[in-house]
């Protein structure tokens, strides 16, 4: 009976503090990514957009998107986005139609159909995390 109710704390005290690591790893992606230190940003937002995580998958995206620590990859952009727009981030699908406004791709090419639009899409209204810039 003991150990039932060790293994019961131990998985309560896993589903617990997984939440918990998960947004402490992306805080400290957001600061790393403000910090321009792109290396320690793209570790930390790798496993978490490997894990699902539509705002790691978002601000992952804006690193490819901008050529940010790693060469500049609309295609990985593109993927990234639509793995977190699909999860209901709409920053990603705003990306995803500035992305097609400046020509990267075209609207069909998302994965996504038309492109959602809440209103016009600019490198100001698109926001893209501490300090990222969309290329010129």
């Amino acid at each position: 009976m003991p150990v039932f109710n060790l293994s019961r704390t131990a998985l309560l005290a896993v589903l617990t503090l997984s939440p918990a690591t998960a947004w402490a790893d992306l805080a400290d992606a957001l600061k790393a990514i403000e910090r321009r230190d792109f290396p320690a940003a793209l570790r930390e937002l790798s496993s978490l957009a490997k894990a699902g995580d539509a705002e790691a998958q978002y601000q992952l995206g804006t690193l490819y998107a901008n050529g940010d620590g790693v060469a500049e990859s609309y295609d990985a952009a593109k993927g990234l986005f639509n793995g977190a727009g699909s999860k209901g981030n709409g920053r990603a699908r705003h990306a995803l139609d500035f992305l097609t406004d400046i020509g990267a791709f075209t609207a069909t090419e998302t994965g996504s159909g038309p492109a959602v639009q809440t209103g016009p899409v600019t490198p100001t209204s698109v926001p893209l995390g501490a300090g990222g810039v969309w290329p010129a």
